[in-house]
């Protein structure tokens, strides 16, 4: 029961804190230096922005587009399915899987294939199994982003190709990316050096353009970028202890090195600190019960990243009544827990009973006579 309320309650607590959080995380002289005409870094479970430059400027996202893509044909489901390439998708230009018309394989693989060596006929194939053709599948991606609550982003094709009005930014990019990084199948793609295509008409062997996965410790994904027109594009993302760092940087020729820059500070300035913790279990006494006391907790753990240096503060506050009466169930919110940081409140979450608690009933009473007799 408790692990099934933390997975439901999981995105909840993330919204929640992102409407809370405090834009950035910057102190006077404490910013990298970087070269991205837009960037930013955030930690993924709060969404706490812990870096920014021109996050909001509207530029072009070259291949990191295919994060979208790929994460709608995870959802649309049935991976295993058979896809048969289009001469349409077989003629598509750019960065390439070389599929040849008529061949077949797996959407999974093409997955693979999309993000691991950016094909842009990879994209093609894919948009067209998934809504029929090229046009839905884009109109698929832009009803998403407006899902995801995203103003300034615009797809015109699902491969990331110089098109007009085909453009974001590194904020809403970012919010992208740590929305597919939620999806246990996108991790397990992005994180993936090397792939040998099964089931295919065709062999091909897949390999990683995110030369991270091998260079910075603790990196998980997540897609390169690059056109003329957009310049060099990188999402990243790496953990560590427990940290979950994502980032972009947009049009910036040394995105290399910006982004290790970037995972450094980050690393290096933060840790996640663990402000509530699920396992930690109160009592509230029970009137007019079968039990004397009713165990609750905190759906799930709530954390959030602070400077290492002692410099900001976290606290965490329990709101629960003197008593309660049943009838209760358990998953009922009983109570909250408020967290704030450094004296602002950014969420406040439910505290719930574990058990389910009756009335006191006559045989209730019948029983305990008998047991005295």
């Amino acid at each position: 029961m408790r692990r099934l309320l933390r997975r439901l309650t999981g995105a909840l607590l993330c919204v929640l804190f992102l409407a809370a959080t405090p834009r950035t995380a910057l102190a006077a002289g404490d910013a990298p230096t970087i070269s991205a005409k837009g960037a930013i870094l955030i930690e993924a479970a709060s969404g706490r922005v812990l870096f920014e430059q021109n996050a909001d400027r509207v530029l072009e996202p070259a291949s990191t587009t295919k994060i979208m893509t790929a994460i709608l044909a995870i959802e649309a489901g049935d991976l295993d399915r058979i896809v048969t390439v289009s001469e349409r998708a077989a003629k598509t230009e750019g960065s390439s899987l070389y599929l040849k018309a008529g061949e077949t394989l797996p959407l999974i693989e093409l997955v693979y294939g999309l993000m691991l060596q950016s094909g842009n006929d990879a994209a093609v194939a894919i948009a067209e199994a998934v809504a029929g053709s090229v046009e839905d599948f884009v109109s698929q991606m832009n009803e998403k982003a407006q899902s995801l609550g995203l103003n300034d982003t615009h797809f015109a094709n699902p491969n990331g190709l110089h098109a007009e009005g085909h453009a974001t930014t590194a904020r809403e990019l970012c919010k992208i990316a740590a929305y597919a990084m939620q999806n246990e199948t996108f991790r397990a793609v992005v994180a993936t050096q090397a792939r040998t295509a099964e089931n295919g008409s065709v062999a091909h062997t897949f390999r990683n353009k995110n030369k991270f996965l091998s260079q910075y410790e603790g990196c998980n994904g997540v897609k390169t970028g690059y056109t003329k027109a957009a310049g060099k594009c990188l999402v990243f993302a790496a953990n560590r202890d427990g940290m979950q760092l994502i980032g972009v940087v947009l049009s910036d020729p040394k995105m290399w090195d910006d982004a290790r820059t970037l995972l450094d500070y980050g690393f290096r300035t933060f840790e996640l600190r663990r402000v509530v913790s699920a396992d930690e279990v109160f009592t509230v006494k029970l009137e007019d019960a079968e039990k004397n006391a009713l165990p609750v907790a905190a759906k799930q753990d709530i954390l959030y990243p602070i400077r290492s240096d002692g410099s900001e503060t976290l606290s965490a506050a329990k709101s629960l009544p003197d008593a309660l009466s049943p009838p209760i169930r358990a998953g009922d919110t009983v109570g909250t827990v408020t967290v704030s940081f450094n004296g602002t409140v950014l969420t406040t979450a439910p505290l719930v009973a574990l058990e389910s608690v009756s009335r006191k009933t006559f045989r209730f009473y019948w029983e305990k006579a008998l047991a005295l007799w």
